[in-house]
Parts: structure tokens; sequence; C-alpha cells
């Protein structure tokens, strides 16, 4: 027999090479949430982050605080929103991206970034899934059963209940082989 095993080729998101948890649907997608995560201290108001697919997509960049959208670009290299400012570059190799909040975030809160890269300049950074064929041998154990009806019982159920007692049996004869396994 074989086992057929779709296995991660390389690591992108949450998902990791060689890994067949299929935990995360952005392995087939140019979205990223990028594992630069940092972590305000209560005073630091900027913040700096290399993504990790460049290059960008205009107009795709998410600031994220806590994992909620504070601040998005506007398709010309500006982050813009509410109490933040910053800029990105998109065709650079390190998609770098910079942001300052007016107000320092909070300790403890975390500053994220959410983008879509272009994987058509980039083909490199598209997930990959590679399909793995292992072999093993089953062995089987015996598992005798005899199931008996006649003919006038089958001409009698038919007639009468509308079932085929035929059916019937081979399927209470499977279930219980299944509950011997």
């Amino acid at each position: 027999m074989y086992l057929v095993k779709p296995v991660y080729s390389n690591t992108k998101g949450t998902s990791q090479a060689n890994s067949t948890s299929f935990s995360s649907a952005l392995q087939a997608s140019e979205e990223v949430i990028d594992n630069a995560v940092q972590t305000p201290n209560g005073t630091i108001k900027s913040f700096t982050f290399t993504t990790s697919y460049a290059p960008l997509r205009s107009g795709t960049i998410q600031i994220l605080l806590n994992g909620t959208p504070v601040a998005s670009d506007d398709g010309n290299g500006n982050i813009t929103g509410t109490g933040v400012t910053g800029t990105v570059n998109y065709a650079g190799g390190s998609g770098a991206i910079s942001v300052t909040f007016t107000v320092a975030p909070v300790s403890g809160n975390e500053v994220s970034v959410l983008y879509l890269f272009n994987s058509e300049v980039n083909p490199d950074a598209i997930g990959g899934v590679d399909i793995v064929f292992s072999t093993f041998q089953v062995k089987a154990r015996k598992h005798p059963l005899r199931l008996k009806w006649s003919v006038d019982a089958a001409l009698v159920t038919q007639g009468s209940l509308n079932f085929d007692v035929e059916d019937v049996l081979s399927l209470a004869g499977a279930q219980e082989l299944l509950l011997t396994l």
C-alpha cells in the first residue's frame, strides 16, 4: 500500500518546511503577517521593519497594533493612520517599512506588519508543497463471520417490508466486523 503525504517544501508564514500540519492557508497566498513583531516599551514611538518577502504590493500594507489595523499605505510610499505616519520602500529588496506613532504604544503591546508581496517578481517566495509517496506493509487478520438467510425470508421482507434482506445483513455483518477491529 501507499501513503500519500503532502509536505511543505519551504517555510512561509506559520508553515514550516517539512511540516505536514497544513495549519496555514497563507502558504498558497501572497499575504504575509511578518514574524518581525516589535514590542513597545511605553516610550518608543518609532519602529522599523524589514519584511521577509519583497517586493511589496502597493496599497496592501497594514500596520497592526495587537492584531488590529491602525495604519495603511497609500500606494505612493506613505503610511498613514490616526496617530501614525511612516514610509514604505515597495521595490527595495528588503521591503523596508518605518512607522512613527504620535503617542508611544503601551508597553507589552505588539506592533506588526500585514502585507502582500509580488510573487510574479519573486517566484522563489511562493509557497510549495511536495507530494511524498511512502510504502507500508498491511498485515491482515482473519475475522470469520457467517451470515445466513433463506430465500423465503428474502421474498417476505421484500414483499411486505420493502427492503432487501441481503443488503441489510451485509451491512449488519460489516458493522459487526468494524466492532471487532
